[in-house]
């Protein structure tokens, strides 16, 4: 009878797990000691904070906060306060009534500027298809409009045209509908 022996060759060196908890050892160390780097610099700078404070007490000197600028609205020209009107208390309270006046209209040369007006919106008219037969007259700021137009869109398209010029308060539309 023969017998035979094997021999298992075990490797040598360090087992895998043996390296994994090196590896996590040492990223545990690394991390504490940057924790402390920088709280060290945390502390040194509050330090520096409280002795320039401290300094700054002794030499009667005050430490004062840096200034708070406060922006107000550029106030609007030419514009007046609302006026508001408060009726007395009756036996139930009642909302207050506000009323608003309009801004006065800076007074202006009437017939010199009803001609500048009227150059401009007839220019504007005229730019516009289908308004040959519509004419304008303007006087205090009212564009009289008359002639004729082929549709009630086109009365309605001269109207917004006209009332789109600087200057124009109102518009009297007196333009007839007509088929040619």
């Amino acid at each position: 009878m023969t017998q035979r022996t094997e021999t298992a060759h075990e490797p040598s060196g360090p087992s895998t797990g043996t390296i994994a908890l090196f590896a996590i050892a040492a990223i545990a160390v690394l991390g504490i000691v940057i924790y402390m780097v920088s709280n060290r610099n945390a502390e040194r700078a509050a330090d520096r904070n409280a002795n320039l404070t401290a300094a700054a007490i002794n030499s009667n000197q005050q430490v004062q906060p840096p200034p708070t600028i406060i922006q107000q609205p550029a106030a609007q020209p030419q514009q007046q306060a609302p006026v508001i009107i408060q009726q007395a208390p009756a036996q139930q309270q009642q909302p207050p009534v506000i009323i608003q006046q309009a801004a006065p209209q800076p007074a202006r040369d009437a017939a010199g500027a009803d001609a500048t007006v009227q150059e401009a919106a007839i220019r504007k008219l005229s730019e516009s298809d289908g308004m040959a037969l519509v004419t304008i007259r303007v006087s205090g700021g009212t564009a009289t409009l008359s002639g004729s137009a082929t549709s009630t869109a086109l009365k309605s398209q001269a109207e917004r045209v006209v009332r789109n010029v600087r200057g124009v308060t109102a518009v009297d539309n007196q333009i007839t509908v007509s088929s040619l």
